[in-house]
């Protein structure tokens, strides 16, 4: 009598472990973001579908991290970005689609730092930029919350040309390289 007591405890021990257990669906790493069929569009349809805002949700496979914004109009963007600290930094500047392939130039002249081939994901929008290495980011076709885009400075009616200091001749330091704000994303 005594081990079928033990028995039955053990019995009852054992169901409600594994009855407490995840089903193996359910344990796998959970993404965050939807895995969508992203597909090549048709390029007349291209322009209308980017010329909107998205919100970074992957990167290279992996969810995002960090804050990027981007805002796509007709001709220009304007650029939204959170990485480190608790400000965002703003850049603008005009991209050109090719076909399928994006590029574009920072407001001060600097190119972005790839080109890139757009595939689209419908249910929901989304937007994918692959880098020339494979590498890509993943956006959300999302609005701008208003307080983000409260960074963006206003522009003054005639624009002012600050008096730049003259240099000596001497080979660039690294605080006489490139004054744009350096883009993860771009």
């Amino acid at each position: 009598m005594k081990n079928l007591k033990i028995w039955s405890l053990a019995l009852a021990l054992l169901v409600a472990m594994v009855g407490c257990e995840k089903p193996a669906s359910e344990q796998q790493d959970e993404k965050p973001v939807i895995d969508a069929p992203f597909k090549a569009v048709s390029t007349d349809k291209l322009p209308e579908l980017i010329a909107q805002s998205w919100k970074l949700v992957e990167y290279a496979g992996q969810p995002a991290e960090f804050d990027v914004y981007i805002e796509f109009t007709a001709d220009a963007f304007d650029l939204y970005e959170r990485i480190y600290g608790y400000e965002y930094l703003y850049n603008t500047g005009t991209y050109t689609l090719s076909g399928d392939k994006l590029t574009g130039v920072y407001a001060n002249g600097d190119n972005w730092n790839n080109e890139y081939t757009i595939k689209i994901a419908e249910k929901p929008l989304r937007l994918r930029l692959i880098e020339s290495n494979g590498a890509y980011a993943e956006y959300l076709a999302e609005e701008i919350p208003a307080h983000i885009k409260a960074v963006k400075p206003e522009t003054p009616e005639t624009p002012e040309t600050p008096e730049t200091p003259e240099t000596p001749d001497t080979p660039d330091t690294p605080e006489q390289t490139s004054t744009r704000a350096y883009s993860y994303f771009l």
